[in-house]
């Protein structure tokens, strides 16, 4: 029986407000404790709770895709799942609808609905830092200079890309920027990394799907400018001259809720427009 609940939302999403006030009635009625997130806590006028010590048994993000991304990196690796709300366009991982949301949410309580577990990965540099991504890492220069990055998987290398940039992606980002990139859509229980490189300067330079358990180790070579990496497109932090990466499976994963009829090939054809 779920007794507490974490809710973060995206104060500039059409029709938020009252989506959030309709959840809080529903919780309230059923005695369920609510927590909020700094968006949602700004929009009911609460204060804002740190998620991973709130102890909530389910976390839900009102808004797109980037909504959800955000909440699931800053409550990775929890063992509550989580349930997105989609009040966006798109909506790869805010699957509810609108007006599918009561009666979703009232499936959740009643134990009625199934949990995919996805993956994410860890990127590892400088003294320490270490970042988590269950889309994808981009590292990508600022000024559009192309950059020059030494590939090795597992210790072997693999090849010197000269591109504008290059994305390591889970199975789960392979419908957003990697997709965008000419990368390949892969099925999230498909158990690899997807390395796609940004306009490479040559044709050859083709999309590469590796195990989930390598280890693919980046050497950024400078050639003027500035160089980042970009945590599924929300967070971005300065790479210094020469630095070196190396991006894995992250321990733990993400517990996404899933409704019952819902299936990955019905959503694809929905999201995505096919016949």
């Amino acid at each position: 029986m779920i007794k507490k609940v974490f809710i973060e939302a995206n104060p500039g999403k059409k029709h938020v407000a009252g989506t959030l006030a309709a959840l809080q009635k529903l919780f309230i009625k059923k005695n369920i404790e609510v927590f909020f997130g700094p968006g949602a806590g700004l929009i009911a006028g609460k204060k804002y709770s740190n998620p991973l010590k709130s102890g909530a048994e389910l976390y839900i993000s009102l808004g797109g895709d980037g909504t959800f991304l955000k909440l699931a990196r800053s409550v990775f690796p929890s063992s509550s799942p989580m349930l997105g709300i989609n009040l966006g366009s798109l909506g790869f991982l805010a699957e509810i609808k609108l007006p599918e949301m009561k009666k979703a949410v009232g499936k959740v309580l009643g134990g009625d609905y199934h949990i995919d577990e996805r993956m994410a990965l860890e990127a590892c540099f400088g003294q320490g830092k270490k970042l988590t991504a269950l889309n994808e890492f981009v590292i990508s220069g600022t000024t559009g200079r192309v950059i020059s990055l030494s590939v090795s998987v597992d210790g072997e290398f693999v090849n010197t890309y000269s591109a504008d940039g290059i994305i390591i992606s889970t199975p789960t980002g392979s419908t957003a920027y990697s997709l965008s990139a000419g990368g390949p859509i892969v099925a999230p229980n498909v158990k690899g990394i997807i390395i796609t490189p940004i306009c490479p300067h040559s044709l050859t330079n083709r999309p590469l799907l590796v195990p989930e358990e390598s280890i693919i180790e980046l050497n950024l070579e400078l050639r003027g400018g500035t160089t980042v990496i970009a945590t599924d497109g929300q967070e971005r932090f300065e790479l210094k001259k020469n630095a070196v990466l190396a991006v894995k499976k992250a321990k733990g994963t993400v517990k996404m809720i899933i409704p019952s009829k819902n299936s990955y090939f019905r959503i694809l054809r929905e999201k995505l427009r096919w016949g």
